[in-house]
């Protein structure tokens, strides 16, 4: 190791002068230095507002997911108050793919969404897809305006709301969306068009969901698909809510906002499986995809995808679940015969290890950061990777094994 010692390897001599060289040893006594103070008292509190770290009931569930060998749930709810979600919301979204956030009272709803639900939420997103496609071809009127309609997958959605304060301005907070498929114009602050599907474990409050993205956007999302899929315990159905305005009596311009359920609660499969109601439809229309100022001199064309393919996408998707996940492995795989090497240093066990020292590292930067705020706290050298260049501490860059 460079500058301690030959590159043989060889101890550097603790001798520091000839063997017969005699001195006199001196009454020597040196001078006294002053303790290292210990680290204040507030670090554990600054940790847990730091964003390096997830909430402790977070990190409990993930442990708990991956312990289980059971099949995993598809929908958890934890009560989070706003301060640690705020704190820690980019390490949230880092280890969560799909989660919803309600401030009021303090919760998120974890997503971890089965092959039957995600597979029938994808069919349904193409078949509208392959509809507006379709009158894009037909219709020259509408071709540049389907051209701008967009489809946004699952992507979040920042619901704003005001909360009046006793004292001083209001505030205003978010609820986080992550609807199962959404569309909407490329220049629109919102999408036009939602669809939540609730699985049989899911216990969606599909009505509220619905009344929530109507509401707190103004009416700015004018259609919300609500499908509820089961299978054995009751029928699958489909709902449709869309807002109202009716113009106030006061004389002014503004129009009270309400909702309206355009399609109830109808099923297009029954408890047993077996498709119902096969002359039914979902409609919608061409506006509903786009803001009203984008919708000017566009033609409302209407767009209709039947109760019978919506129970073929589902009968579909609970194929898909049960050839991945049957306890009998029916599913179809290659008849190739291959030999395997044992997995390199990125295997999987050594990327969760790495995950943990990283993890343990930036535990250990934050500790020193937040001792950094006491003037009296002085950091050791080589405490937790710290370096100290005279701009305050930072934390060395963490490297993958090669």
């Amino acid at each position: 190791m460079a500058g301690r010692g030959k590159e043989s390897g060889e101890l550097p001599s603790l001798e520091l002068g000839p063997k017969n060289q005699h001195t006199k040893p001196r009454n020597f006594t040196p001078p006294e230095r002053e303790a290292l103070p210990s680290p204040p008292a507030t670090i554990k509190a600054k940790r847990s507002g730091n964003t390096l770290s997830l909430p402790e009931s977070l990190v409990q569930f993930k442990h708990k997911i991956s312990a289980c060998d059971a099949e995993p749930p598809t929908y958890e709810r934890i009560f989070l108050d706003l301060a640690a979600y705020t704190s820690a919301e980019d390490q949230i979204e880092s280890a969560f793919k799909q989660f919803d956030y309600d401030p009021e009272p303090g919760c998120i709803t974890l997503r971890m969404p089965s092959p039957t639900h995600d597979t029938f939420a994808a069919s349904l997103s193409i078949a509208i897809t392959e509809k507006l496609l379709a009158i894009k071809h037909e219709n020259g009127r509408v071709h540049d305006f389907i051209s701008q309609i967009k489809s946004n997958a699952s992507s979040r959605i920042l619901l704003s709301y005001e909360v009046q304060q006793s004292e001083g301005n209001p505030i205003v907070k978010h609820l986080r969306r992550q609807p199962d498929g959404q569309f909407g114009h490329k220049n629109a602050a919102l999408p036009s068009l939602v669809f939540e599907v609730s699985y049989s474990q899911d216990r969606k409050k599909l009505p509220k969901l619905a009344k929530q993205y109507i509401h707190y956007t103004d009416g700015n999302i004018k259609a919300v698909i609500c499908i509820d899929i089961n299978y054995g315990n009751s029928q699958s159905t489909i709902s449709l809510w869309k807002p109202t305005f009716t113009l106030e009596d006061d004389g002014s311009d503004v129009y009270e906002l309400g909702f309206e359920q355009t399609i109830e609660e109808t099923p297009f499969r029954t408890a047993d499986g077996k498709p119902v109601n096969l002359d039914s439809t979902l409609t919608l229309s061409l506006h509903d995809f786009a803001p009203d100022p984008e919708c000017e001199d566009v033609p409302n064309i209407p767009i209709s995808i039947s109760f019978a393919d919506i129970c073929g996408f589902l009968i579909d998707a609970e194929e898909v679940q049960k050839a991945r996940e049957s306890k009998d492995g029916r599913g179809v795989k290659s008849t190739r015969k291959v030999s395997k090497r044992k997995l390199s240093s990125s295997s999987l066990d050594e990327l969760a290890s790495d995950d943990e020292e990283k993890f343990k590292e930036q535990e250990e930067v934050i500790d020193i950061r937040a001792s950094h705020d006491d003037e009296t706290f002085l950091p050791r050298p080589g405490d937790a990777n710290i370096t100290d260049g005279g701009n305050g501490l930072r934390p060395r860059a963490v490297k993958r094994r090669a």
